[in-house]
């Protein structure tokens, strides 16, 4: 290292060119502040002086006229200028000139323009005033006027005219002159004032002749000024001579004669304060810079000194010699901090010295095991360079080809591996990895040292040896099992556990991509929804297990059916699809359900038992018309239900006016759940007469519901869906309440009591509180339960006996009757109706009406009758229609008759009405 010396020190430089930039740059502030602080100062100060001047002169110029216009006012109040003698005249204008300091001659001038007084005698000569612009305004004004400038006798004269009147015409005017340049009186207006050098103060007319002038030469010449004005002045403050020079300029007008009066001041002027205080400045720089220099100098030879030890100590520390400490340095400046620390780093490098020597023994010791544990990891590893020579790799690598590590490093894998497409396509991805600093991961196939296949995650990363040589290394982890568990995965998410079929999910991915193909090959799809009849019943009667088993004999005997381009699926429950692509026609999906429902009519055998299943299938086709996936799976649904509609084993293809339907029961559906509060539904009571006299005893509860835009809707549409919805449970408690309300309304209104009949839906005797809800009704409404029959209809009770007959037995305990309706069309037996807790039977009209016309109908009627007689129950007829119909049944065992012969349903009034017209 070079010897240190402070006037190599790029710090001593620094400090020196730091030191010197902020003295020239205070310097050139203060000079820029300085010229524009003095060099307004001067200006203002100079034009201040200039307006003094200016006023002043304007005052005594006022005064000088002041006194000469006194002087006229006593010249025309004397009446010895009225006189004729010239003489006289003449001596009284001598005695004026003389007195009068400012006067050098005057004449009097009659209007007729002959002068008849002078003084002195030359002005006799003077020539004819009558033109004279002052002159004729004087004799037309009849007031004291002053001349601009005038030349006679290459004299520059101002001439006062001062009128002399008699009552308002003047007679003659008397001319006092003055001459500008000879006239010491005038001159001394300009003595004693303070101005500047090369300034002046004078007087111009109106026509900007020069009046009064310093310098007298200049009298009766023109100024010739050119004004200097910005865009934004209006009057200037600067004007330039016809020699160039410039000029402060400040002016001021005397009253009524259109003189001015006008000051000068050079602009020059103001600039030489400014130009001394500038060079005081520039000497004043000059001495602080050589005074800074001088102090940088001996402040850095002072504190070089510890530079210079720390200088030495860090040359040997750079040549490997750890220097002592350096001491004798003060701390607490700069340098001494620094040393400082540089003692600690020395001490600190000592010690690292130390660890250096053990971690590199350590590092060594670590190198070893990393090699044992690459070696003994199950992962394929290896290190290969651009050239494709491999610099690293484990036993677990080396052992895919038989190999060991030493076998494979510095080797080229085109060496040892058969697979020369595959060693090309490894060489190109490490070296894109190499080239592209990026590292990569994906998964491939390798061949074991077993010749089997098996999944591995790779993952190449670049990266530079000690050497600084670029490689890449690569892991590969043995991902097989978690691929084969993916892969299970994925087949339970799409296929279905039990039938093994492919399940929703892969349906209508499978679907969208038939679309897809479809769209593109111009051919249609056939969709066919498959539901099993009677499978629920088999389910809850013979258990799960046997449902189980039926599903997949099912879906056995379904994929028998079906060619390699048909694909099966379960979508759940007993619901099966299949998809159909590039179907000929519609008869082509005819066929396949035709096979697939003679397929499934057959018996299937379960442990001993045989289950008759059919089916219920609706198709749907796929064409080039804007279908989506939800819209073709729900035109082959609606086609299905139209089949189990049309009592089932059958199939369906799909019509439109299939959705027709569906969206109107949507519509009922979703318009009845705002029926109820909307006060739509209403209750209508059909008459019971007894066939004794005709005597109205009973009457039924019938409900009605008019839609405020479908009008009257009939219950045997909105009945099932009340039912489906559960909504039958809210309606069914305000029929029952409503009923129960308006026969106690009856009473009060003098009625006598008639037994009110209401209907219970099977739904309804489902609810585990029907009883309680009944016993609600009758406590609310004070009804007596004597007088309230319910009416059920024999299939409900077959459906559910056990739990029927025990919901009946504690109604008939509440005193409740119970009535079975439609009695006739079901399948109870008469062991079954033995045990049934009822009080009536009402026999259905399908019997009745055709009692007259059927054999078989009058055996039936006369079995029932037999019956309820046996067993005490009381009979009413529905549906009587004629005559002959009542006739017959007055001579049976039947006590009531319901009927149009005796009675529409009637309003709550019309019931009024017509009770109290046909009372029993």
């Amino acid at each position: 290292m070079e010897k240190l010396s402070f006037w190599k020190s790029r710090t001593f430089w620094r400090m020196i060119l730091l030191n010197m930039t902020i003295v020239g740059g205070l310097f050139t502030l203060l000079l820029l502040t300085s010229q524009k602080i003095f060099s307004d100062h001067s200006e203002q100060q100079y034009k201040t002086f200039s307006e003094n001047s200016t006023s002043r002169i304007e005052y005594q110029v006022n005064t000088l006229l002041a006194e000469l216009r006194q002087l006229a006012l006593k010249v025309q109040h004397n009446s010895n200028f009225a006189v004729d003698s010239r003489l006289d005249l003449n001596e009284r204008l001598k005695d004026i000139v003389d007195y009068s300091e400012y006067l050098d001659g005057a004449t009097i001038v009659e209007n007729t323009g002959e002068i008849v007084g002078y003084y002195p005698n030359e002005l006799q000569f003077v020539g004819d005033y009558m033109d004279d612009d002052y002159f004729q305004q004087a004799f037309d004004t009849n007031r004291i006027t002053f001349s601009d400038l005038i030349r006679v006798n290459d004299r520059e004269i101002v001439v006062m005219s001062t009128p002399i009147s008699q009552g308002q015409k003047v007679e003659r005017v008397v001319n006092f002159s003055m001459h500008l340049q000879s006239n010491r009186m005038i001159q001394s207006i300009f003595e004693g004032l303070e101005i500047t050098e090369n300034s002046f103060v004078y007087v111009t007319d109106s026509n900007g002749n020069i009046l009064f002038h310093p310098d007298y030469q200049k009298i009766g010449n023109n100024d010739d000024l050119e004004p200097i004005m910005d865009e934004n002045q209006k009057v200037a403050d600067k004007v330039i001579s016809p020699q160039g020079e410039v000029f402060y300029t400040s002016s001021t007008a005397v009253d009524g004669l259109g003189w001015e009066v006008i000051s000068l001041v050079p602009v020059e002027s103001t600039l030489m304060t400014s130009g001394k205080f500038q060079k005081a400045l520039f000497e004043i720089f000059i001495v602080l810079a050589i005074i800074t220099f001088m102090i940088i100098t001996i402040m850095m030879i002072r504190n070089l000194k510890p530079y210079k030890r720390l200088f030495y100590a860090v040359d040997q520390l750079s040549k490997g010699q750890v220097t002592p400490y350096i001491q004798g340095v003060d701390e607490k400046t700069e340098i001494g901090a620094i040393i400082a620390k540089f003692n600690i780093m020395v001490n600190e490098l000592q010690k690292n010295k130390q660890k250096i020597q053990e971690s590199t023994l350590q590092i060594q010791q670590q190198r070893n095991f990393l090699n044992r544990v690459i070696n003994h990891n199950p992962n394929l590893i290896y290190a290969m360079n651009m050239e494709g020579y491999y610099t690293m790799a484990n036993k677990q690598f080396a052992n895919m080809f038989q190999l060991t590590p030493n076998d494979i490093i510095g080797r080229k894998e085109i060496e040892f591996n058969p697979d020369k497409q595959e060693v090309k396509k490894n060489l190109s991805m490490n070296r894109n990895v190499i080239l592209s600093c990026q590292a990569r991961e994906f998964e491939d196939q390798l061949i074991d040292e077993h010749g089997n296949r098996r999944w591995y995650h790779v993952e190449k990363v670049p990266l530079t040896d000690n050497e600084g040589e670029l490689l890449v290394l690569t892991v590969a982890t043995d991902i097989t099992d978690r691929k084969q568990q993916e892969e299970l995965i994925t087949y339970q998410a799409y296929h279905d556990e039990l039938t093994k079929l492919p399940n929703r999910k892969l349906f209508k991915e499978t679907l969208r991509k038939e679309i897809e193909r479809a769209d593109v090959e111009q051919h249609s799809i056939a969709l066919l929804f498959l539901d099993l009849d009677r499978f629920k019943y088999i389910n809850d009667t013979f258990g799960h297990d046997a449902g189980d088993a039926l599903l997949q004999m099912a879906s056995e005997r379904l994929r028998e059916c079906l060619n390699e381009q048909c694909s099966l699926f379960r979508l759940g429950g007993d619901e099966f699809t299949i998809i159909v692509p590039n179907i000929a026609d519609r008869q082509e999906g005819a066929e396949l359900a035709k096979q697939l429902l003679e397929a499934l009519a057959s018996p299937f055998v379960y442990e001993g038992n045989k289950f008759i299943v059919t089916s219920s299938i609706g198709i749907s086709i796929y064409t080039q018309d804007v279908q989506t996936v939800n819209a073709l799976i729900k035109k082959a649904d609606l086609a299905m239900y139209k089949a189990k509609d049309q009592g089932k084993n059958t199939f369906r293809f799909y019509a439109d006016d299939m959705e027709t339907e569906v969206e109107t029961k949507y519509r009922l559906e979703m318009d009845l759940y705002q029926a109820m509060d909307n006060n739509e539904f209403f209750l209508l009571y059909q008459p019971i007469l007894s066939t004794k006299n005709q005597g109205i005893t009973r009457m039924e509860t019938l409900i009605r519901w008019e839609h405020p835009v479908l009008g009257l809707i009939s219950p045997a549409e909105f009945i099932p869906i009340s039912e489906q919805t559960g909504l039958i449970h809210a309606m069914g408690k305000w029929v029952l309440k409503t009923a129960c309300m308006q026969n106690q309304l009856w009473l009060e209104q003098g009625l006598p009591p008639i037994k009110l009949s209401v209907n219970l839906s099977p739904v309804q005797l489902k609810n585990p509180r029907i009883v309680e809800m009944v016993q609600e009704v009758l406590t609310e409404t004070g009804m007596n339960p004597k007088y309230l029959e319910l009416e059920i209809t024999e299939s409900t009770i077959m459906e559910n006996k056990r739990q029927v007959i025990k919901v009946l037995k504690e109604l008939r305990g509440m005193g409740i009757d119970i009535a079975i309706d439609d009695f006739g069309t079901g399948y109870s037996s008469l062991n079954t109706l033995k045990r049934l807790p009822v009080d009536t039977l009402k026999i259905d009209r399908s019997l009745v009406n055709g009692l007259l016309e059927e054999d078989n109908d009058d055996v039936i009627l006369n079995a029932v009758f037999d019956i309820a007689e046996k067993m005490k129950l009381t009979v009413v007829a529905e549906g009587i229609e004629t005559e002959e119909q009542y006739n017959y049944l007055q001579d049976k065992y039947c006590h009531y008759v319901q009927g149009f012969l005796f009675s529409q349903p009637l309003t709550n009034e019309q019931l009024l009405a017509y009770v109290q017209k046909n009372i029993a």
